[in-house]
């Protein structure tokens, strides 16, 4: 049995990487992030400028579709394999990557099962021909991004986001030079733009698992279909619960916003809340060299070990945020201003605020990876739960009397509330699986 992957990914994780070695891994997932990221702005900007009000609305149908099958899929399979790869599969990985490609056929007919019954509903219903092309273009693009992001995923288990970000390059390359020649030959559509999707995510895909070297088919060692199945089932039924509250906890001020003061209040607090989202993507992107790391460090050391690095990580996530958040309230107005044309000004003292309640939030974010380290997403869940039942019943009462001043000075409240549950939930955890540390250091 293959017991391997490509000579560049195989290598065994530092337990203790260097500070250097992480600055620069940091360096690569942020940047391997923000090429997708900025890909997918560009994609959207042309299309909004170069199309109808109509086309384009379809196009935002459409993609929220393709959000919600990524958002299940990263709960049942991206962060699992990130857990189950670097831990439980760490020693047969190409034949759990192969399990896992045998998993994505019945995704992929499942998807265009699906989301092609929802395109043909759609034409025969509403007779909406654009909406229809779009969601079928979905059905088709769905699968090949997804199988992009399996190959992407499968080298940051190994800490080697430098491939990924090639992987990201060639995506972003094939999709932006079909954009130029569509926008160029007056072809650009919501169909065209999924099908370039399809293309550079499947060619990309094919080109990182030649690489990544997957086993197919029944080795003697490596797990079952099924067996894989049950795992992430598992897992992934409260990982998704988690993303769930996680979503609810920043939601609910933005109905409570509109319903007590009108969609412009909602504007402004969505106008403040997009000062965070550098902080946020750039640590979203940490997060995927973080979790494989630390699920390792879970299979093979003690809980003092994770206690330390839940140290590590709650100062850097919550120290960078505390120092990215430190420039912008610095160029606060000023910042407003560049962005927004002069609008939102009337926002810039409330930064401060957002500023904390961010420190705290992704402060939380840490000890939720940790606990998912741990494999215990069901108490990812409760810590989030309890920072919703904060923002439901604190949050919304203040929205009303105080409006976006209430709904900013709550959400620090419901960030501490994370926070705190979150730290308290990984201790009692690290408590319980002592004796198997103890164990394993014997």
């Amino acid at each position: 049995m293959e017991t391997a992957v490509a000579d560049s990914t195989v290598k065994a994780i530092p337990m203790r990487p260097t500070t250097w070695s992480w600055a620069r891994k940091g360096a690569l997932a942020i940047a391997d992030q923000g090429v997708i990221t900025a890909s997918n702005f560009l994609v959207a900007l042309m299309l909004a400028r170069q199309v109808s009000s109509a086309e384009y609305g379809a196009y935002a149908v459409a993609f929220e579709v393709f959000l919600l099958l990524a958002a299940v899929y990263l709960a049942f399979i991206l962060e699992p394999i990130s857990i189950f790869g670097a831990s439980t599969y760490k020693d047969c990985l190409p034949d759990y990557l192969g399990k896992m490609l045998t998993i994505q056929i019945w995704v992929t007919i499942t998807t265009v099962i699906l989301v092609g019954g929802a395109a043909l509903a759609v034409y025969f219903t509403h007779a909406s021909e654009t909406l229809a092309s779009a969601l079928a273009a979905v059905a088709i693009a769905a699968p090949c991004v997804l199988l992009f992001w399996i190959a992407r995923r499968a080298f940051y288990i190994n800490l080697a986001p430098g491939a990924a970000l090639v992987g990201a390059l060639l995506y972003s390359f094939i999709l932006l030079t079909g954009l130029w020649v569509a926008s160029s030959t007056h072809l650009l559509s919501p169909w065209f733009v999924f099908a370039l999707m399809s293309v550079g995510a499947l060619t990309t895909g094919l080109v990182l698992l030649r690489k990544l070297r997957p086993t197919l088919g029944e080795a003697l060692a490596s797990p079952s279909v099924g067996e894989v199945c049950r795992q992430h089932w598992n897992y992934g039924r409260w990982a998704l619960a988690s993303a769930g509250a996680s979503w609810a906890m920043s939601a609910v001020f933005y109905f409570a916003l509109s319903g007590f003061h009108g969609l412009a209040a909602s504007g402004e607090m969505k106008a403040l809340v997009n000062l965070s989202a550098p902080a946020a993507q750039g640590f979203t992107a940490v997060s995927l060299l973080s979790l494989p790391y630390a699920s390792r460090i879970y299979d093979t050391q003690s809980a003092t070990d994770i206690r330390r690095l839940s140290s590590r990580l709650t100062a850097l996530y919550a120290g960078g945020t505390a120092a990215y958040f430190a420039l912008v309230i610095g160029f606060g107005p000023s910042l407003l201003h560049l962005l927004y044309k002069g609008k939102y000004l009337n926002v810039a003292g409330l930064i401060p605020w957002l500023g904390l309640a961010m420190v705290l939030r992704i402060g939380a974010t840490a000890q939720a990876l940790l606990l998912r380290a741990v494999q215990s997403p069901s108490l990812v869940f409760v810590a989030y739960g309890a920072s919703t039942l904060v923002a439901v019943f604190v949050g919304i009462p203040a929205t009303k009397l105080f409006g976006l001043q209430g709904a900013i000075v709550t959400t620090v409240a419901v960030g501490a509330t994370a926070l705190s549950v979150s730290l308290l939930l990984l201790r009692s955890r690290l408590r319980a699986i002592e004796p198997r540390g103890e164990l394993q250091a014997a």
